[in-house]
């Protein structure tokens, strides 16, 4: 949904214009999104919380159409913009009892649970994601973080070189993986990291 790439690029209020115009104009939810027109008139001269309207449109469409993913999956990245983990978590966990094999949901299911300082649950969650999705690159990096996160810094440096395999031109990956070879007080490995030679590393 574009709503939802708004969001990961960080245009929130975008975001929720999009949502708004979405669910308002959707013939399923027109009724349920729709304000009366006292509350329009409110907002328009002392303003409004626009997430807490736009969460409070899905969540009604969630009561009302349970077996919709998408919305779920909405009220997921609307409840991490308020950084509510433990609440996104459970709706996409929702979503997921709908679309099991989603790899996508899965790794969003993790880096919300990664937030929410639940790196073991994450772990199982990425761990999900790719057993969907075998090359999925953010997976493998996510994994890799939250390794990290448990002081697991091999099984990290082992999920960044599968995330760098794929894609080694990853800055950030290997800046990760630097620390974690720091940690383990690799200085050799550092130093090939240094050169960003995958295939050595991998060899170690």
């Amino acid at each position: 949904m574009l709503g939802v790439s708004f969001t990961n690029e960080l245009d929130q209020s975008r975001a929720l214009e999009y949502l708004e115009s979405w669910i308002t104009n959707h013939p399923d939810y027109q009724n349920i999104a729709h304000k009366d027109p006292q509350q329009q008139e409110f907002e328009k001269f002392y303003g409004g919380n626009q997430h807490e309207n736009v969460a409070g449109m899905f969540l009604r469409a969630a009561d009302a159409r349970p077996d919709d993913a998408d919305v779920h999956i909405v009220l997921g990245v609307l409840f991490n913009l308020t950084n509510e983990y433990d609440r996104a978590a459970k709706f996409f966990e929702n979503a997921l009892k709908i679309r099991p094999d989603d790899a996508s949901l899965w790794n969003k299911l993790g880096a919300t649970q990664a937030n929410g300082n639940h790196c073991g649950e994450a772990i199982e969650a990425y761990r999900r994601a790719l057993s969907i999705k075998p090359n999925y690159v953010r997976a493998y990096a996510n994994l890799g973080i939250s390794f990290s996160n448990e002081g697991k810094h091999f099984e990290a440096c082992l999920s960044y070189l599968a995330s760098l395999e794929k894609n080694p031109n990853a800055d950030h990956i290997w800046s990760l993986i630097k620390l974690s070879l720091h940690k383990l007080n690799k200085p050799p490995l550092v130093e090939m990291a240094d050169k960003r030679d995958v295939g050595a590393l991998q060899k170690k």
